[in-house]
């Protein structure tokens, strides 16, 4: 049965150990592609995957490598064998999707790739494979704080599953982020972790449950020491690799955060949060140079908070600038303001009769450009803009 588990964002963020540490992670692991050879050659015999001649190739080309099956502590054997290997990924990782799906292969147990599809590569991985980036979790008082109790519990999970039926329900979701090195861009990843394909030995006789500890672990009521007493981690051996297939939700994750962002009104006298906020509007438009602006209508006052046009952005409040509305007249900003909705300015220097005021936009280097009313109660009350100079 395969066990697929998710390590959704949240205030908990830790820093993302890429070598297994074995105070934080007590359990013994060995990389060994043996689970995926015997998937090939025997499990794939009853359903679709053994229908074709792969089953048989596969079997052939496992009797010239055995150490594939192995413990595999250099992939030089990996690479080695490296035709033979895409074949057999070829169940988790088909070619028709090899340069679009963000997916690889990792050490079980780590946050190390040994294998990985080329979007995943370049998205997520560093030159020794280890993944690159943070890690958020949703529970922020649970046994799943870190990467290092979440590793613990699914390897409980899976050993309560495997050798003992017993559904624990472990689902730590985690949203994964990691900077574009194009853009310079947060891009934000759902990691979905499957784990059919790390295989639980354990040392002499298999440890009895007790049916009050089997009750115990269906309530969820458990911690790391409990289960460490009722299961010493080295009896067991866990041997395979594990499968990650990540999901890009950045738009969901920034379009969240901002959300809570501007309940907050700190969230635009703080120049630091101020900043804060142009950035996740800069990973929501895949814009590393947007800017956002924001001016305060009072009657025929207008402050300017932080304009969205000057490369210096000035302090919020500090350095604000004071106008009178007729200084706009006839300006995109005017415009805005008197259709009561928003307004799209692909290129300001194709704008028909431009004032001053876009004028001096154009010559500060805006193209782009994109003026929101604000309103309270049907008042107008002020203005958002973003410009961009693409």
């Amino acid at each position: 049965m395969a066990t697929t588990g998710t390590l959704t964002s949240g205030p908990t963020t830790a820093p993302v150990p890429t070598a297994m540490d074995p105070a934080a992670f007590p359990f013994r692991c060995e990389l060994s592609l043996a689970p995926l050879i015997t998937f090939w050659t025997q499990t794939s015999a009853y359903h679709e995957f053994g229908r074709g001649p792969i089953p048989g190739i596969v079997r052939e080309k496992a009797r010239e490598a055995p150490e594939l099956a192995g413990s595999i502590e250099d992939l030089s054997v990996i690479e080695k064998h490296r035709a033979f290997v895409d074949l057999m990924m070829t169940a988790m990782f088909p070619p028709a999707f090899w340069e679009q799906e963000y997916g690889a292969a990792l050490f079980p147990f780590q946050l190390r790739a040994f294998y990985a599809t080329p979007p995943f590569r370049r998205a997520l991985m560093g030159a020794d494979g280890s993944l690159q980036g943070r890690a958020s979790f949703l529970q922020a008082h649970s046994v799943a704080e870190t990467l290092a109790s979440a590793k613990l519990l699914l390897a409980y999970h899976l050993i309560f599953e495997r050798l003992y039926g017993i559904e624990v329900g472990a689902d730590i979701p985690v949203i994964f982020t990691a900077v574009d090195a194009h853009t310079g861009l947060d891009q934000h990843f759902r990691l979905q972790f499957d784990w059919r394909f790390v295989n639980v030995e354990f040392r002499g006789a298999k440890p009895p449950l007790t049916e009050a500890a089997r009750q115990r672990l269906r309530t969820g009521r458990v911690d790391a020491d409990y289960l460490r007493e009722l299961l010493p981690p080295e009896r067991f051996l866990l041997r395979g690799f594990m499968i990650v297939k990540a999901v890009d939700v950045t738009d969901q994750e920034v379009l969240s955060s901002l959300k809570r962002d501007l309940i907050d009104k700190d969230s635009i006298v703080s120049q630091s949060q101020f900043q804060a906020l142009q950035a996740k509007l800069r990973t929501f438009f895949r814009r590393p140079d947007l800017r956002l602006g924001l001016a305060a209508v009072e009657g025929d006052r207008v402050l300017v908070l932080n304009d969205a046009s000057s490369h210096e952005q000035a302090c919020i409040f500090a350095d604000s600038a004071h106008h009178t509305t007729a200084e706009f007249t006839g300006s995109v900003y005017e415009r805005a303001c008197l259709q009561n909705t928003p307004l799209v300015i692909d290129d300001l220097q194709t704008y028909p009769d431009p004032t001053p005021v876009e004028e001096e936009m154009i010559q500060s280097g805006v193209r782009n450009f994109v003026c929101a009313p604000l309103h309270y109660q049907d008042k107008l009350i002020g203005t958002l803009e973003l410009v961009s100079p693409r």
